[in-house]
């Protein structure tokens, strides 16, 4: 990949400047009597050049002045400097800028308004790549700008807090390849624009993140990579901020909000709802590893084309979906918590595979949507678990369950476990899935059989549950997450001829001998005639899934 070139030359770049035996070191030292300073440093009041490359070391403390990196291969040692203006940025580079924070760590205050600082406006201000390096903590603060605006940014030690009125970091080359790469240290942004923007690609391998941001959390133009490190975003004020009457904007708008900004709508003239702000977006996303708790008004991770998680752990509480990709939504591997959203997964098409997956939705769990349909697979090493409000699996296409053990239940009053515009088909692997609704029918086609349930009332939250073959031995058996009146069961132990009698609470309420892709229990309180039946048990309306947070488990 391109952008992982682009990694290794910056850091071999970082090298062959600053690496091999230590630079001698020019001191400059702040004070607002007067700046002292040795050799190619040139200084006029508060106004501080450095001329020649070489090792800098900041002391000191200065209310109003400002540093201007005018030559190549520079490295300042931040070391308990303080430095403020209100006229200019504090810290400016022409080029490429080392920094390393020393022990001392130190401040940089932007204290310009509004109207004084231009659009693109900073406390530390590059024209090319920033490196931070050390063991200290450098507060930078932006009253009204951004707070470090650069080419590109290589985190890689230290500490690095930024406060901003604009953008926490904001990159930007005239190529277009602008880079932020995490490596080590801790970066934290505070910020009322988004926290982290790359106008190109980035790279999160190793370190700390931490954002608040009233805009996106994390937002690259290219693709991003995550292999390690540990990420903890709230975009737009968090999960809490996102409007209530997110589930029913399909229903009483006719369009999905996604859809409108991105391509896929074509049929309203009214603008839409504004969508909130995403925890982390890219271009397209590929992660392996780390750990993300992240918390949005809007999704939670987001590609406009292709998402693959490969490993790593997610913690997501959002107002729109947990993951969502404009392409295809691969989770290969890792363990995933979506504790509440809108949609937990939705892509083009969606697969679940060797990975562990735990969602909580006030609409649909899982949505494949595309313009050739959108197929949902379930694969070999999934554990996915759903709660929703809405359909528990929904496809345009095709619902494809081939292994793994899944748990479906929805607790909106028509919601149906699996809604497939195309066939469900079942070959290997474990289903529980309950709600209101019955959902597709299982193909003919299909290599592993299941059995139905329509009750005429409503099964409580809590029910022991527990289907058993003819000799008696049990081949489910669960407590009820949620109320019922439907119910749909499949796995390896069914099998074609074989009689199974369902029990609730220790009270068989339905027998089934297996005959076909389907069968349905039958019995008093068991109606398997009845197809048009769509009343749902007694309730008015179904309750909203809920499940504890897992913010905490990362």
């Amino acid at each position: 990949m391109d952008m992982k070139k682009h990694i290794a030359a910056l850091c071999a770049l970082c090298l062959l400047l600053f690496g091999g035996a230590a630079l001698s070191e020019t001191e400059i030292a702040l004070s607002d009597a007067g700046v002292t300073a040795g050799a190619g440093v040139e200084v006029d009041g508060g106004d501080i050049a450095i001329t020649q490359g070489g090792s800098y070391r900041v002391t000191g403390a200065m209310s109003e002045g400002c540093i201007l990196v005018d030559a190549d291969d520079v490295e300042i040692v931040w070391d308990g400097a303080q430095l403020s203006s209100s006229t200019a940025a504090p810290l400016t580079a022409r080029g490429d800028l080392l920094l390393t924070l020393g022990e001392g760590g130190g401040v940089i205050r932007d204290l310009r308004r509004g109207r004084d600082v231009e659009a693109d406006g900073a406390a530390i201000v590059a024209g090319g790549n920033v490196t931070v390096r050390g063991e200290g903590a450098l507060e930078v603060s932006a009253q009204a700008g951004h707070g470090l605006r650069a080419a590109g940014l290589a985190m890689e030690g230290g500490a690095l807090g930024v406060t901003a009125g604009g953008d926490g970091v904001h990159l930007e080359a005239e190529d277009g390849g602008a880079l932020f790469a995490l490596t080590g240290g801790q970066l934290t942004a505070d910020a009322d624009g988004r926290g982290v923007f790359a106008g190109g690609d980035a790279a999160i391998g190793g370190g700390d993140l931490r954002i608040r941001s009233a805009g996106d959390g994390l937002y690259a133009e290219g693709e991003l990579d995550i292999s390690g490190g540990a990420l903890e975003i709230s975009a737009g004020d968090g999960a809490g901020s996102a409007s209530p009457t997110a589930s029913y904007y399909g229903g009483f708008f006719g369009y999905d909000p996604f859809d409108f900004f991105f391509g896929g709508y074509d049929g309203y003239d009214d603008a839409p709802t504004p969508r909130g702000s995403d925890a982390v977006s890219a271009s397209g996303i590929d992660m392996e590893g780390g750990s993300l708790v992240l918390s949005a008004s809007g999704d939670g991770l987001r590609a406009d084309g292709a998402l693959t998680v490969r490993g790593g752990a997610l913690s997501i509480a959002c107002g729109e979906s947990g993951l969502r990709a404009g392409g295809e939504l691969d989770v290969l591997g890792g363990v995933l918590w979506v504790d509440e959203c809108e949609t937990g997964l939705t892509g083009a098409e969606v697969s679940v595979e060797n990975a562990e997956a735990s969602i909580v939705s006030a609409g649909e769990g899982v949505r494949a949507d595309s313009g050739r349909g959108g197929s949902v697979r379930v694969l070999e090493g999934a554990k996915l678990a759903i709660a929703s409000g809405g359909d528990g699996i929904t496809a345009g296409a095709d619902v494809e369950l081939r292994g793994g053990e899944i748990s479906v239940w929805c607790s909106g009053r028509s919601g149906a476990p699996l809604d497939a515009g195309g066939a469900v088909y079942t070959d290997g692997g474990t289903l529980i899935a309950a709600g209101r609704g019955d959902g597709g029918q299982v193909d003919e086609d299909s290599a592993q059989c299941a059995l139905r349930a329509r009750f005429n009332g409503t099964l409580r939250a809590g029910a022991r549950v527990v289907v058993e073959n003819g000799s008696g031995e049990a081949v489910f058996s669960f407590d009820a997450e949620e109320d019922f009146s439907r119910l749909l069961v499949t796995s390896p132990a069914i099998r074609q001829g074989e009689t199974y009698t369902l029990y609730v609470e220790g009270e068989a309420l339905g027998v089934a001998t297996v005959d076909g892709a389907e069968t349905y229990f039958r019995g008093a309180f068991t109606d398997g005639d009845d197809e048009d039946d769509e009343r749902g048990g007694d309730d008015a309306q179904g309750a909203q899934p809920s499940r504890e947070s897992g913010a905490e488990r990362i």
